[in-house]
């Protein structure tokens, strides 16, 4: 079941594959993983997601993390172990829930630094700001330890769902001059099983 301690999948024998499945729900929205896999070479173990009508939407290799997804199905699940060539021996597989992203709503520039709480793995964070074309801008993350050297993405997009920039960690954005008039928006999206708080702020450049 989603949310179970780690189990162990040995494969014992040439050719073998191995499979189990669980139960989810539309919306629901989930990672896995598999560990251990150290038999298996960088990339001699296929892992594959199957919906409840048959269709694969995942396929992953060796010790890898499926970032947040959200299931499209109600139903039984399956998760097929598919070894290259004549690979054999056992890891270790986990599946979890997720809950929502973190929505801190909007905030202006200018204002003092937005603590930002990201407390369960695969949750993102985001916020909302208005804009005006030719106003420019600066931006900094600060704070961000628990997220090592690179492990904090973030990213502003424009009103027209264009991404404008990526950045990771403690960073400044240098001055942006904003193209577009309205809503834009910050997405804060941690890599791995990172979670953690930190700072940002926005303010305007003469």
């Amino acid at each position: 079941a989603l949310d179970d301690p780690a189990r162990v999948v040995q494969i014992g024998a040439v050719g073998q594959n191995a499979s189990l499945t669980f139960d989810g729900t539309v919306g629901q929205r989930i990672q896995m993983k598999v560990t251990d896999a150290t038999t298996f070479g960088s990339t001699g173990l296929n892992w594959f997601l199957y919906r409840p009508d048959g269709s694969r939407p995942v396929h992953l290799r060796n010790n890898s993390l499926l970032d947040t997804f959200e299931l499209d199905q109600t139903g039984t699940w399956r998760v097929v172990f598919d070894p290259d060539a004549e690979l054999t021996g056992s890891f270790k597989w986990r599946a979890w829930t997720v809950p929502p992203d973190v929505d801190l709503g909007s905030a202006a520039l200018d204002d003092p630094a937005r603590v930002v709480q990201i407390g369960a793995v695969g949750q993102n964070a985001s916020l909302t700001f208005q804009g005006t074309a030719g106003q420019r801008i600066q931006m900094k993350v600060t704070d961000a330890t628990t997220f090592g050297t690179t492990g904090l993405n973030w990213y502003l997009y424009r009103p027209d769902g264009t991404r404008a920039v990526h950045l990771r960690n403690n960073s400044q954005m240098n001055t942006l001059e904003l193209n577009q008039t309205g809503t834009w928006r910050m997405v804060f999206d941690p890599a791995a099983e990172l979670t953690g708080s930190f700072k940002w702020r926005a303010w305007t450049v003469p």
